[in-house]
């Protein structure tokens, strides 16, 4: 029945209620309520009010004026940190499951995130070390004919040079010309070097390189000398005091050497990495040799706006007018671009360029891919957190009873969630001290207890704790708190007082990305194998590959060599020329086609009439070469379409007026390039004067043949060889590590993702305990108790499975079209994948249903 009585007026009682003290709040209250109804019986209810509000007024003193949040017993901020951690770790401990489930599911997190952002770092972090990085450019020259544009990493030699003469912009200009050597140290042991570079005294004036001994200012300044990185000097001389090598003498390509300086190894994050530096004195007649890495240094950001535009007239009056006069090519031009040190890395369409190049794609998948991680954990711990807290409701009535606030509830659970986060971290750091090795292997940087301790490393760990613990710890401090005493004492769980929509759209979501990793594993792994299995139109398998040394006496000689591996019964075949994947040339031309002339331009490689035998690349029309005849060519089938012919062979092209080759066969199109680029129009130069390479079909067990043969030919300098398959394979690398990343990624998010769903099944059962036992005593069976549990989670599954597929398609439809060759996106990639991940959550909510069922009814229903 709702009472009668007059009340104070409503505003004046709320104004009491938020500046008094709880602990005096009920005393100070009943005070006033009791001279108001006194006044009203004696002087009536307009009067009584006017002097309850003016007693409200008057108890805003220091002694009452006390925020409800206040502790009864004021404490310094120290003292109230010892005792919210003491109950917390009470608590946790009490609870060691989920405490345990919680801080593993985000300690795996945590770790893949750490050990990708580590590898993010590092890839970012591309020549970013030099002083000057941000104003260093490299020029780079792209060569124009009317068919094509041909963009090159290197340009002429004379180009830096003159930019620095001609532009106040160019503070300074350096270039690194490659060059192949062979090495002789003193006691006569032969080297080869593939990264070996000559380069402009100045060298050390534009890039941070630090010497370890010798001055940077002049080390290349004298002819024939050299400047060594310290594991090339240990490989040389051993462990011996690098300061005493200065001045010591090495021969190289038979050329005597001074050391005159030895620098810190390159950085493993640059673009240009290289063993040794050696003086280069420039030739200018040498103006238009094109194979020299120029880089400029700018005077400031504002050149970077300024020199292009200029360039434009440069390339007009300095090179191509330069090449019409040398080379007499009037239909090409050149231009040149400048590209920034720092994204040389991730620039791939430059043709002969430096070190393996990355791709930013890959970088950002496996930041998504660690953060997705990242994500799930957290999911998984805000579920559990919710699930675990949703089970105290008593305690917050009992202690809301005692006085306690909700500032201080809050706190209380903010710190069991801070405590839990940081036990999740020390975890995982751990964790990826010890997988440190195996981590850096796959992602190519070693991680180390310095990579661990750096302060970016230490901000990231920082930002992790505080967001989980304010993320995860926020929602239930705020709902367990907000719970009316009255309910909260009457028991049941947080679950039942909400409707669980926030636990129900956290689990789609971790499913859904755990779907999601799943089926991009998948996709990933089908385009691998579609790769290795593709194939490329010549023979690959136990093809041995040796490099010609750049010597006329040694390329003299290699017919000898070639005819006695011929007469060795463990040799199969053997042909000269330039292995299919090498760096080809790039030839200009014309050709002549339904009566009109077309100048174009195609890459191609040197070969001789064994060529198609030793790789068995099938002749499509015409002949194969003959040893006699330096005038013929074959084309691939893509150069046949280009042109337009429909009968190319015995056709022509024209390189210059005195330079005319017929075509004698066209061979079907073959991948001489990575599955990532098209078949484009390629050409086989019928040439032994220069070979590059010798292809052998041999079996690697007899490989000794090979050993035995070549020093009795050229023993000043070693062999060099490497098997085509392997060499293949190692294009590949980057998406082999990227399937690899996938699968651990894809593990790892599926095992969190059913660590949050095991701790949730034991809250759901602990529930609907009396349930079942009724259920039970009805006659259920275990399949209608599995059923009973696993409804709504399943229905959630099913949802995640629903939402992560168009997820998947268009981030793999993407990434996918980075191949020229690829391969499809079916359904099948999906049901496998939702089908795999239902069965392991199945599997895991099993776990706690079984139990559940197979427990006495009788213990069930005395439960409370």
């Amino acid at each position: 029945m709702k009472s009668t009585s007059p009340l104070p007026p409503r505003w004046a009682l709320r104004l009491l209620q938020w500046y008094c003290n709880p602990e005096l709040l009920e005393e100070i209250q009943g005070d006033l309520y009791e001279a108001f109804a006194d006044r009203t019986a004696q002087r009536g209810l307009h009067y009584a009010r006017i002097l309850y509000i003016r007693d409200v007024l008057a108890f805003i003193r220091p002694f009452a004026r006390e925020s409800r949040n206040t502790p009864a017993f004021p404490a310094s901020r120290l003292e109230l940190m010892r005792k919210y951690s003491y109950l917390s770790v009470r608590y946790l401990l009490r609870h060691r499951g989920f405490f345990a489930l919680n801080v593993l599911g985000l300690a795996i997190g945590i770790a893949s995130c750490l050990a990708i952002i580590h590898y993010v770092r590092f890839e970012l972090g591309y020549d970013r070390f030099h002083q000057h990085a941000d104003r260093i450019y490299r020029v780079s020259a792209t060569l124009h004919s009317p068919e094509s544009d041909d963009p090159l990493a290197p340009t002429f030699y004379g180009v830096g040079p003159t930019l620095q003469e001609e532009f106040p912009e160019v503070v300074a200009a350096t270039r690194f010309v490659p060059t192949m050597a062979v090495v002789e140290d003193q006691q006569g042991v032969l080297f080869n070097e593939d990264y070996f570079f000559q380069a402009d005294a100045n060298v050390f004036q534009l890039f941070t390189y630090p010497l370890l001994a010798g001055d940077p200012t002049n080390a290349l300044v004298v002819p024939h000398s050299v400047v060594l990185t310290q594991t090339t000097a240990r490989k040389y001389f051993g462990h011996t005091d690098v300061s005493s090598l200065i001045g010591t003498s090495l021969t190289i390509n038979r050329q005597v050497h001074q050391i005159t300086g030895i620098m810190q190894d390159v950085p493993q994050n640059s673009d240009l990495r290289f063993d040794a530096l050696l003086s280069w004195q420039y030739d200018p007649d040498e103006w238009l040799e094109l194979n020299s890495y120029t880089y400029l240094l700018l005077q400031d950001s504002e050149s970077v706006r300024t020199l292009p535009k200029k360039l434009s007239m440069f390339d007009q009056y300095q090179v191509t007018s330069r090449l019409a006069e040398v080379w007499g090519a009037d239909d090409i031009t050149v231009s040149h671009q400048l590209y920034p040190l720092t994204e040389l890395h991730y620039t791939t369409h430059l043709l002969d360029d430096t070190e393996e190049k990355g791709d930013q794609t890959y970088v950002y998948i496996f930041l998504l891919a660690a953060l997705g991680i990242l994500f799930v954990a957290g999911i998984n711990y805000v579920n559990l957190f919710v699930a675990q807290a949703g089970r105290r409701t008593v305690e917050v009535g009992v202690c809301q009873a005692m006085g306690a606030g909700r500032g201080q509830l809050r706190r209380q659970y903010l710190s069991e969630c801070l405590i839990t986060t940081l036990f999740a971290i020390i975890v995982a750091v751990g964790l990826v001290w010890l997988i440190g090795p195996h981590v850096g292997e796959l992602l190519g940087e070693p991680i180390t207890g310095q990579t661990l301790t750096h302060p970016h490393t230490l901000y990231i760990l920082l930002g992790i704790l505080l967001l989980i613990s304010l993320l995860a710890g926020s929602y239930p401090a705020w709902v367990l708190s907000s719970l009316p005493p009255a309910k909260a004492l009457k028991g049941g769980t947080l679950l039942q007082h909400r409707r669980g929509r926030l636990r129900k759209a956290l689990i789609v979501l971790q499913f859904t990305v755990a779907i999601s990793m799943v089926a991009g594993t998948l996709i990933v792994r089908d385009q691998v194998i579609y790769m290795q299995r593709k194939d490329l139109g010549f023979q690959q398998e136990q093809i041995l590959s040796i490099t010609i040394p750049d010597d006329t006496a040694v390329r003299q000689k290699t017919p000898l060599l070639k005819h006695a591996l011929q007469q060795d019964t463990r040799v199969v075949k053997v042909a000269t020329g330039s292995r299919p994947d090498a760096l080809w040339s790039l030839s200009t031309f014309s050709v002549t086609a339904h009566g009109k002339t077309h100048p174009m331009s195609a890459t191609g490689i040197p070969v001789d009439e064994d060529y198609l035998d030793v790789l068995d690349i099938t002749l499509a029309a015409g002949r194969n070469f003959t040893p006699t005849g330096a005038h013929q060519v074959m084309v691939n089938e893509a150069f046949v379409r280009h042109v337009g012919w429909d009968d190319p062979v015995g056709e022509q092209i024209a390189f210059s007026d005195t330079e005319i080759k017929e075509i004698v066969g066209v061979v079907q199109d073959f991948h001489y390039a990575p599955l990532h680029q098209r078949i484009e129009p390629f050409i086989l130069f019928y040439d032994t004067s220069t070979p590059i390479n010798l292809l052998l079909k041999v079996a690697p067990k007899d490989l000794e043949a090979v050993q035995a043969l070549w020093p009795n030919f050229f023993p000043d300098f070693p062999l060099v060889y490497e098997f085509l398959d392997e060499a293949f394979d190692r294009k590949y690398r980057t998406e082999r590590r990227m399937l690899t990343l996938f699968n651990y990624f894809s593990a790892l998010s599926i095992f969190v993702a059913c660590i949050g769903l095991l701790g949730l099944t034991a809250t759901v059962a602990q529930q609907k305990t009396k349930e079942i036992g009724i259920r039970k005593v009805l006659g259920a069976g275990k399949a209608a108790i599995l059923y009973l549990l696993s409804r709504e989670f399943g229905g959630l599954l099913l949802l995640a499975g629903l939402v992560a597929t168009p997820v998947a398609y268009v981030a793999m439809y993407f990434w996918l079209q980075n191949f020229a060759y690829r391969t499809g996106i079916t359904l099948q990639v999906f049901l496998l994948a939702g089908g795999g991940v239902g069965i392991l959550a199945l599997l895991t909510l099993s776990y706690h249903t079984l139990r559940a069922a197979a427990t006495n009814p009788v213990d069930t229903l005395r439960h409370e």
